[in-house]
Order: structure tokens, then C-alpha cells, then sequence
């Protein structure tokens, strides 16, 4: 295996003083002799071109998620490497839900940990577009948008007490019938009794149990996507989803390569989809998962891996 750099210019070639810049987009993510799980094959060797969605099909305990965490190496090998471009930001999203029990939807999904004191990078711009991209998912229920318009309003402290109090009205009234109010979020009240908090949080924590495991698989996506990296790892992201939001995931994952973001047309201070970087999703699936969206397929079985380039009469692109 080569140590060295798998991209060298040359500089006889192309002399010492280059007028042309280097572009990093066009820079693939190459696998090099990277060992399968559960395989009697050979190592597997390939790239993938920025730009792309490859879905990664096979069974259970084939390897396809031991192989996702060496991408963005969250595990290494003995033998064999994948190398990607370091301006690369990639993000990797395990097939369980993961959330922070004191925090609420939105905190959820921007990953705000301080509430009394904003982060002004999460602009009103940005919460408008974190609402799309739930609506986009099949997230739009009234309780859900109204639990997250209630959490931004406390998130900003935007002083307009008539609005957080109409919101947390709606919250209640919209909710599922419980017997205990998990939405008496007094938590975000400075001046509340320490036991009040306490009670408030333990309420907030139960709001996620309105939530479907379906809602829940969704909702991690859309924080992905929010987040907005270069090169988006997905576990297993429809595989217990029926075919209607199956078919809506795996479009909407289509849509975010295609047009490098999802929902950033309107975004304060977006570039135009042209100056955009690159994105790349890669997703595991069944082998009964419909593979139209994707660039290419790769297959894991017992003889190893088999990589295949989509029809080309793929639409969407």
C-alpha cells in the first residue's frame, strides 16, 4: 500500500509558478484496500466522486456500517485506508436517535446547549429554515412546529411575552393528552425556583415520547441536514420507514447533493448553488430499497463487494 499522498502534482509538469487554483471538489474519496466484514474476498478498492449518492445494500451483519465508520474514521484498520480531502466537514448518523434529554426541539436541531445566553450564529433565518426542512420530512404536525416556535421564542429571549405566551397556549391545547403538562417549560424562566426548573426539565424530557420511533429516525435526519455537511453519512435511514416516506427520505437526500443544501435558497448570506461546494451522501440500505436516486450501488455479500453505477435513466438530476 502507498503512504504517500494519493494526490501529488507534479511540478514539472505543470511548472513551479501555477496559474490554474487546485480544485479540491474534484478531489475523490478513495478506498484503498480496505478489509469487508464476514467476506471471503479480496480487500475492496474504489472511489467515489464528490457530487454523488452512493447506497451501500445488503443484509444484516454484512459490514455495511463497520464500513461507514472507517469514512469518517471512527474506526481503523490494520490494513487498507480511505482517504478524502481534509476540507472535507463529514458527519456520521448512527440508525438510533440520539437527543439531549434538557434541551427541546429546537435546541435539538441546531445543537444550541446554552439557552440563556444565544449563540448569534443561529440567526432567525436559520430557525426559518430548520422549520422547512421538518415540514420537508413529514414533521409539520401542529404540536411539533408549535413545540419548536414556542422553544425558539425561548431561545432568543425576544422579550415579546404575548408571543411566547400564545405559543406555549397552542403547545398545550395541541398536545397529546397526558396527565402530567410537559410543556410548562419554566426551565427557560431566569427568575424560576431551582425545584421548578427541575420539574420543568423532567416534563420536557417526556415531550420526545410523543414522538414515533418513524419521527424520531426523521427528526436525526433533519438535524444532518441542518447541519449541512460536505459529505453525509447515513445509517440506515429508511429501513423501517413504509414506502411513502421512504420515497420521501431518499428524495430528499437527492435533492440535498443535487442542489449542494437543502432549503438554502432563502438562508441570509447563502452562496449561489454554482459557488456551493460539493455534497456527498453515503447510506446503507436492504437489498429490497429502491436504488433510483443513487449515483452508485454498492453490494455487500459473502463474495465481498460489488460496485454498480445506477441506470442511467435515473431522474432528478
Amino acid at each position: 500500500m502507498n503512504d504517500g499522498p494519493p494526490f501529488l502534482l507534479d511540478d514539472d509538469k505543470f511548472g513551479s509558478a501555477r496559474e490554474e487554483p487546485i480544485n479540491f471538489d474534484a478531489i475523490p474519496i478513495s478506498f484503498q484496500n480496505v478489509p469487508i466484514d464476514h467476506s471471503l474476498s479480496a480487500d475492496f478498492s474504489t472511489h467515489v466522486p464528490q457530487g454523488s449518492v452512493v447506497q451501500i445494500i445488503g443484509p444484516h451483519d454484512s459490514g455495511k456500517g463497520r464500513l461507514l465508520k472507517r469514512i469518517c474514521e471512527l474506526e481503523h484498520t490494520a490494513i487498507g485506508t480511505v482517504l478524502r480531502s481534509p476540507h472535507l466537514l463529514v458527519l456520521n448518523v448512527p440508525h438510533e436517535p440520539l437527543f439531549l434529554d434538557s434541551t427541546g426541539f429546537f435546541g435539538n436541531l441546531h445543537l444550541v446547549m446554552e439557552w440563556s445566553q444565544p449563540n448569534t450564529d443561529i440567526d432567525v433565518n436559520k430557525a426559518a429554515r430548520g422549520r422547512r426542512i421538518l415540514q420537508r420530512l413529514g414533521l409539520g404536525k401542529e404540536w411539533i412546529l408549535q413545540q419548536y416556535d414556542f422553544d425558539e421564542a425561548a431561545f432568543f429571549n425576544t422579550g415579546n411575552g404575548d408571543k411566547e405566551e400564545e405559543a406555549e397556549e397552542a403547545s398545550a391545547d395541541s398536545a397529546p393528552t397526558t396527565s402530567t403538562s410537559a410543556w410548562a417549560l419554566s426551565c427557560y424562566d431566569e427568575e424560576a425556583e431551582a425545584v421548578e426548573k427541575d420539574e420543568a426539565v423532567q416534563d420536557q424530557k417526556s415531550s420526545w415520547s410523543y414522538m414515533s420511533q418513524s419521527e424520531k429516525w426523521r427528526f436525526q435526519l433533519a438535524r444532518a441536514l441542518v447541519f449541512d455537511p460536505h459529505v453525509l453519512i447515513v445509517h440506515r435511514p429508511v429501513d423501517e420507514l413504509d414506502d411513502d416516506l421512504q420515497e420521501l427520505v431518499l428524495s430528499l437526500l437527492r435533492e440535498f447533493v443535487d442542489q449542494r443544501g437543502l432549503e438554502m435558497n432563502d438562508k441570509q448570506g447563502s452562496l449561489d448553488l454554482e459557488r456551493r461546494r460539493n455534497r456527498t451522501v453515503l447510506l446503507t440500505t436492504g437489498a429490497a430499497t429502491k436504488t433510483s436516486i443513487s449515483d452508485y450501488v454498492w453490494r455487500m455479500g459473502d463474495s465481498g463487494v460489488s460496485v454498480v453505477k445506477s441506470p442511467p435513466n435515473r431522474t432528478g438530476r
